[in-house]
This record gives C-alpha cells, sequence and structure tokens, in this order.
C-alpha cells in the first residue's frame, strides 16, 4: 500500500452525532496526514462545503435526512468527481456495496466492522484509486479525443469479428450512420472475395499486419480503395479478445497513381517509337534507357547499351582505348559529343542540334560518322539527368560537301567567264562607239539605230560581268575594303555629277540635301561610289520622265544616314521582303526595265560589309525609299553574326 504523504482534507457527512464523533476521534489517532475535518449532517450541507473548497476525501452515510439511499453517492460523485468517496452505513448489503462503487464510490465500511485501521486503509485506498480513476479519465479523454479526431477511420471489433467503437472518420469514410454500424460483422464491410484474400493471411497467428490495400463497400455500394492495418488484441490470458483496424480511403490517389501510370507508359511508347534515336542518360552520362531507333542506328541490342557509358553504348573508337573505357582516352576531353552533355547537364538548358563526327566501331570495322545532337536537361527522381535525341546525318553532310564543291566550281566558271569577257566586250564597245562616231565613215539611221541597240547589249553584258564578279568576290571573301576617311556629302555630289547626265535625258530632278554639319566616315570611298550610283541607277530607271529623286544625308550620334527617295512606280509589298535577293527581279512591272538582278544583292553586302544596314520602303506610284545606316567609325573587327555550331561546341569544350 502507497503511503500517503500530502496533507488531507477530510469531510464527513453524517447525521448520527455518535458516529462522527467517532469517526473523527479514529482519524485524530491515525497515521494519517490529516489537515483539517469537515462535517455536515446533510447532502445539502455537503454540497455547500464542497462547493466552497476542495475535500481530498468524503466520509458518507447513505442515510441522511434529505438524501435517502444509492443517490447521495451519485449526487456528491457528479458534482464533485475529484474527491474520494469512502461509503460509511450501518447496513450490511453486498448489493449496496457495488451499487455504491458503480456510483462512484471508491470505498464501502460498514459501521459495525470499523476501526481506526480499517478507516485508515479505507481511507489511503480510496484516494489513491480516486487518483487512479482521474489519470485513467485524462488518458480515457486524450484517447477518445484522438480517437474521435483521427483523420483516419478507426474500428474496434470484438472477438466474434462484430464491430463494436468507431469514429467518425469511420461514419464518413463507409457513409455509415452508428446504428448501421453497431455489431455490424466486419466482413460485410469488404469487397467480394476481399475478405476471405484477407484471413488467408494469417493476421490472427501474426498479430498484425500492416499497410494492407484492399476494396471495402460504403453503404450506396460504391467500392473503394482502402490502406488497411490490423492488429489483434488478446486478454489477460492470451485469448483473442478482438481487434482494431486503421482505414485510409486511397481510391484518390489510386486514381492518381494510375494516370501517372498511364502516362508514364504513354511517354515510354513515345520515346521507344520516336523515329529518331534516343538516349535517356543520368549524370555520369550512363545510359539508363535506349529507344529502338538508337538501337538500329548503332546496331546494338539493348543490353549493349543500357548501363554503358554514352561512348561504348554508341561504339566510340575511343572507348575501346584501355579498361576504363569512355572518358579516359586522350580524345575525350575533346570530345564534342560528351562536350554537348556534360554542359546541357551543368547549364540546364536544351540544345539545339549540334554536329558532331565521332569514328565508330561496328563488324565492319571503323567508320567515321556525322550525328547531329539534340540534348534536353530533365529532373528524375531528384536526380539530374539529360535526354539526347540523335540523328545520322553522314549523308546529309556528304551531300553538303558535294554541293560545297559544286557551287565553288560554278562560282570559279563564272568568275572565269566574267573575267573573260570584260577584254572582248571592252573591245566590242569601243570598236561600236566608233562606228557610232562616224570614224569608220558615215552611216545612215538604221545602221545607227542597230548600233545602238548593239552597244545597249554590251554595256548590260559588262554589267552583269561586272556584278557577277563582285558577287563572286563577296561569297568568296575576296572582297576587301579599303577603309579610310572621307567626306561622304563630297562622295555623293560626285556620284550625282556621274549620273546627271542620265537623269537629264529623262528630265529627272536630281537633289542633294544634308541636315547639319556632317563628321568624316570611315569607309571605303570606291564602294560607297558603287552603292550610291547603284541605287541612283535603280532610282533614275524606274522614274517616269519629269519626276524627282532626292538624296538626303544626316548624322544621328556617331552614326551617318543616307536616304535616297524618288518618285518612281514603287515596288509591291508583297515584293519588299525578296528586294535583296541575288538575281531577284519583278518581272510583272518592270519588263520593260532589263538587269541582272544582283545590283541591290552587292549593295546590302557592301553596307553589311561596313557594319551598316540598308532598308526599303516603298509605295506602288508613290516611289521607294532606299535608307542606308553607316558607322561613322568601324569596329577593329566585325562580328561573325552567323554562330555556327563549331563555335557553339568550342564554347562548351572550354567550360
Amino acid at each position: 500500500m502507497t503511503t500517503q504523504s500530502k496533507p488531507l482534507s477530510v469531510l464527513i457527512v453524517e447525521d448520527d452525532n455518535l458516529s462522527k464523533t467517532i469517526l473523527v476521534r479514529m482519524l485524530e489517532k491515525s497515521n494519517l496526514p490529516v489537515s483539517n475535518v469537515e462535517h455536515a449532517t446533510d447532502l445539502a450541507g455537503a454540497i455547500a462545503l464542497l462547493d466552497g473548497r476542495y475535500f481530498d476525501v468524503v466520509l458518507l452515510d447513505l442515510n441522511l435526512p434529505d438524501s435517502p439511499g444509492i443517490n447521495t453517492v451519485d449526487t456528491i460523485h457528479e458534482r464533485h468527481p475529484e474527491a474520494a468517496i469512502v461509503v460509511i452505513t450501518g447496513e450490511y448489503d453486498d448489493k449496496a456495496g457495488l451499487d455504491a462503487i458503480a456510483k462512484g464510490a471508491q470505498e464501502y465500511v460498514i459501521k459495525d466492522s470499523l476501526s481506526q485501521g480499517i478507516l485508515s486503509k479505507s481511507i489511503l485506498y480510496a484516494v489513491e484509486r480516486r487518483k487512479i480513476d482521474l489519470e485513467l479519465q485524462v488518458a480515457s479523454e486524450r484517447y477518445r479525443s484522438v480517437f474521435e479526431n483521427s483523420a483516419v477511420a478507426i474500428m474496434v471489433a470484438d472477438k466474434q469479428e462484430r464491430i463494436t467503437s468507431w469514429n467518425r472518420a469511420t461514419s464518413s469514410l463507409l457513409k455509415m450512420s452508428d446504428d448501421q454500424l453497431y455489431l455490424k460483422p466486419v466482413k460485410e464491410l469488404y469487397a467480394e472475395g476481399e475478405w476471405q484474400r484477407l484471413r488467408n493471411r494469417g493476421i490472427r497467428e501474426k498479430g498484425k499486419e500492416q499497410n494492407y490495400e484492399t476494396r471495402m463497400v460504403r453503404r450506396d455500394g460504391e467500392l473503394i480503395d482502402v490502406d488497411i492495418s490490423l492488429s489483434v488484441m488478446r486478454d489477460c490470458r492470451g485469448a483473442i479478445a478482438g481487434s482494431i483496424g486503421v482505414v485510409s480511403d486511397i481510391t484518390e490517389r489510386k486514381r492518381i497513381h494510375e494516370i501517372l501510370d498511364h502516362k508514364q507508359r504513354n511517354l515510354e511508347a513515345i520515346f521507344d517509337a520516336a523515329p529518331v534515336g534516343m538516349l535517356l542518360l543520368d549524370d555520369h552520362l550512363v545510359v539508363k534507357r535506349a529507344n529502338e531507333a538508337i538501337k538500329n542506328m548503332f546496331g546494338k541490342e539493348y543490353p549493349e547499351m543500357i548501363h554503358q557509358s554514352v561512348g561504348a553504348a554508341v561504339g566510340c573508337k575511343n572507348s575501346e582505348f584501355n579498361r576504363e573505357g569512355c572518358g579516359h582516352s586522350p580524345s575525350c576531353a575533346s570530345c564534342q559529343l560528351g562536350g554537348t552533355l556534360r554542359h546541357t547537364l551543368k547549364s540546364e538548358r536544351s540544345f539545339g542540334e549540334v554536329e558532331v563526327c565521332l569514328t565508330l566501331m561496328s563488324s565492319q570495322g571503323a567508320q567515321t560518322r556525322w550525328l547531329g545532337i539534340s540534348a534536353e536537361p530533365t529532373i528524375l527522381d531528384d536526380e539530374k539527368h539529360v535526354v539526347a535525341a540523335i540523328v545520322d546525318i553522314s549523308s546529309r553532310k556528304e551531300a553538303q560537301e558535294r554541293l560545297k564543291e559544286t557551287m565553288e566550281l560554278k562560282a570559279q566558271f563564272v568568275a572565269m567567264v566574267s573575267h573573260e569577257l570584260r577584254t572582248p566586250l571592252g573591245c566590242m564597245k569601243e570598236a561600236v562607239g566608233l562606228v557610232l562616231d562616224g570614224v569608220s565613215g558615215p552611216i545612215n539611221n538604221k545602221q545607227q539605230d542597230l548600233l545602238e541597240i548593239i552597244k545597249r547589249n554590251i554595256e548590260r553584258l559588262g554589267l552583269l560581268a561586272n556584278d557577277a564578279l563582285d558577287i563572286h568576290k563577296l561569297e568568296s571573301g575576296q572582297m576587301k575594303l579599303d577603309l579610310d576617311d572621307h567626306d561622304v556629302f563630297e562622295v555623293v555630289q560626285e556620284v550625282h555629277k556621274t549620273m546627271n547626265c542620265a537623269a537629264s535625258k529623262k528630265k529627272i530632278h536630281l537633289m542633294l540635301e544634308k541636315e547639319g554639319r556632317l563628321a568624316r566616315a570611315h569607309v571605303d570611298r570606291d564602294k560607297i561610289v558603287q552603292v550610291l550610283t547603284n541605287l541612283l541607277s535603280n532610282a533614275i530607271k524606274f522614274t517616269p520622265d519629269g519626276g524627282r529623286i532626292t538624296t538626303r544625308l544626316q548624322q544621328e550620334d556617331d552614326h551617318l544616314r543616307i536616304q535616297v527617295t524618288d518618285t518612281g512606280i514603287g515596288i509591291p509589298a508583297k515584293h519588299l521582303p525578296s528586294i535583296f535577293d541575288r538575281f531577284f527581279q519583278v518581272q510583272e512591272l518592270y519588263q520593260q526595265t532589263k538587269g541582272t538582278g544582283l545590283g541591290l544583292s552587292i549593295v546590302k553586302n557592301i553596307v553589311e560589309m561596313h557594319g551598316g544596314t540598308v532598308q526599303v520602303e516603298s509605295e506602288v506610284d508613290k516611289g521607294t525609299t532606299f535608307t542606308i545606316v553607316l558607322p561613322l567609325r568601324m569596329n577593329a573587327e566585325l562580328e561573325n553574326e552567323s554562330k555556327s555550331a563549331d563555335l557553339i561546341l568550342e564554347h562548351i569544350m572550354s567550360e
């Protein structure tokens, strides 16, 4: 028995004065740490004292003037459940004693057998039991709170496998009322066949089952997927007393998993069926997946590629350098394939088609192949991966090389023919001019007309030869700029003087304007003359008689703007995007004016070589304006705006 050390406050509820006095004397002589004793002769007085202060123990007579019988215990316990109650009565009645305990009393003592020792023990037992009861009550309340407020369904079944207890989540999950759940056989909650499958797992023998997925039936017949954990409860003899189940609704989770699985299967099917070679690689460039196209491309079977380094998977010659394989050959440091993939992982940026040349080993021996590589970074299972799309472009590269050779031969042929034509054309032009001037004798009007036609065609052929040579020089990089500081306004004046004769024949007024002072520009004087001559020649050609052509110069910060505006027949809007293309001519409008179709292309190339731009604006029957913007001083080296794959790879390998 636990020794009581805490001071006790005792309330005696007894209408018999002698009995009260005996109880007080016993308390005084006991070893109990009684600190205070109060007395009440009826229930009302007892309630008043209990309402006013705390008592550890109530010594209660059942036969009070205002409350005879067992209900006295019930009233005090209900009003003050914290007090330990010891019933002291003059009647010996086992049933009354059990009823008193059931109503909340902790001890039951008969007055005739009462002694100081019995009283002390009864008080100590009552206080200890009340303390335990209160602790159990708090624990029970906590359990009940957790039980009722749990987000998952909790069910308790008896040994006959009937539901005896459940929480609110159970009712919500199964859509059943309390009356429908009470003593409902557990097996009726499961879908057909699921109960027997669960029983076959031998849970009674094992004692528990964790996270078992099955299907249950709601009241409306709807099937739901659930995750259930079961535990068998046993009594003090080890016999099965029931079971407890914790059930979670996983219907939505299963549905989402099914959707994700379906999408995953679709993605895998797309990956496998892609018409281009596809590789999935981890952050060590080890192949995790390969599709059918890439296996066919390199003549490999799936086991030969999976879990292999990318070089070994495609059969790169360098991967056989030593036993360590891909990445350990001296050539691997500059490997374009590995460099592109590593850069994709590091930068987490996509790369478009990068052209890679590899020497691959096959049953036919070493073979050089060109591959087009596109790489896309991705995250799988929280780890970095890269998806590589690979296309064999060997045939295309061979075709490009053959085309390049053909174009070079063509360009050389055109340059040679153009160069060779210039001398005889010059002689022919000089000879025709002498005849027209009458040096070889008088000619009649008909002869003069024929000779004029010959002269114009000779001049046209000469222009064609000159333009063809200029295009060849531009494309081959042979055209060089002789840069120096020049007064561009004076250059334009010179061109105007040259073109004034042709303009006068059509009574076209040439105008030259400038806004403010112009700084000297660092340009190739002859090339700028060629550009302006071409633009003014076109303007005169396509401007009706009596029209006007204006050349306007203006400085804007560190740039010079030159505009050539005419009042000619204009260019349809649909043709403006193609106006600077080689050999382009608007045939339906300008059939009366023949040319090479190269002039504006040469203009654009020369202007861009100077680091400038040229634009055109035009409206049919109103005129055309060409605008040239030139930097007053060029950079030492013009940046090459075409970013080739070689430059990209050079950047990749340098990181």
